[in-house]
């Protein structure tokens, strides 16, 4: 598995987006990483009716759910996460809640109260990948 962390869009210099945009038709899996402070921004939808028409297979990230106060908060990101997808893509996509913050304190042994589990690339990978 290679994973190509490309720089995104929206991005302030515009060769950022174009890099992007030569990487993802190329890519077998697109995990798409929104935030759960800012999700489904115009740019973003406008990046993935690109990714529909290329007919790549989403799954959706959505970053910093260490901000939302409780599980109930991270179910309606999800959900809107969820819907808005369906809405654009016509699928339903897989929706998992990361947060850097949360990783860092599990390896650390610190543990996260009240919050849901978070999943890993390698469990993406194989259930997508195989």
């Amino acid at each position: 598995m290679t994973i190509i962390d490309t720089p995104g869009t929206n991005a302030i210099i515009r060769k950022h987006e174009t890099i992007t945009t030569h990487f993802i038709p190329r890519s077998d899996l697109v995990l798409f990483v929104t935030s759960a402070d800012r999700t489904f921004t115009e740019s973003e939808r406008a990046f993935l009716e690109h990714i529909r028409d290329w007919g790549k297979k989403v799954v959706f990230l959505i970053n910093k759910i260490d901000i939302l106060e409780s599980d109930q908060e991270i179910a309606q990101v999800e959900s809107y996460v969820r819907e808005n997808a369906y809405l654009l893509l016509g699928v339903s996509p897989e929706v998992f809640p990361i947060s850097a913050r949360g990783a860092l304190r599990s390896k650390q042994g610190r543990v996260i109260y009240g919050k849901k589990p978070l999943c890993t690339l390698r469990e993406i990978h194989s259930h997508y990948l195989g």
